[in-house]
């Protein structure tokens, strides 16, 4: 199933608004390179904890965080864009992937397995 997200975000540091097209890519999806506050939710706990999402695409994202989250655990999460030209993305997630660039620090790279509807 191909999930498209409607989403206009920054790019990051320059303030010019990316759109779909506006990149040379080679995966099957194109990546935007973003850097957007988001909260995210273990499925199943009630502690929210804050993160930063970069590098969104149709089927993923990834959230630069200081929680340390097993492969295979499923996040419930909200990706807030800088400007409100849009409603904040919801989605369940699934961690595919988990590097640790510097002590403390974590990247999650997550596949989209559910997007909300919007309020």
């Amino acid at each position: 199933m191909v999930v498209l997200i409607p989403m206009v975000l920054i790019a990051k540091g320059g303030g010019r608004v990316l759109t779909r097209g506006e990149f040379s890519e080679k995966r099957g999806f194109n990546r935007m390179d973003v850097e957007c506050r988001m909260t995210f939710t273990v499925n199943g706990d009630a502690t929210t904890h804050t993160a930063i999402a970069r590098d969104l695409s149709a089927t993923g994202l990834l959230i630069a965080t200081n929680q340390d989250i097993p492969v295979g655990t499923r996040l419930n999460v909200c990706v807030t864009p800088e400007q409100a030209l849009v409603p904040p993305l919801e989605a369940l997630v699934e961690v595919m992937r988990v590097i640790s660039p510097e002590p403390g620090r974590f990247e999650l790279g997550v596949m989209i397995k559910e997007i909300k509807p919007s309020a």
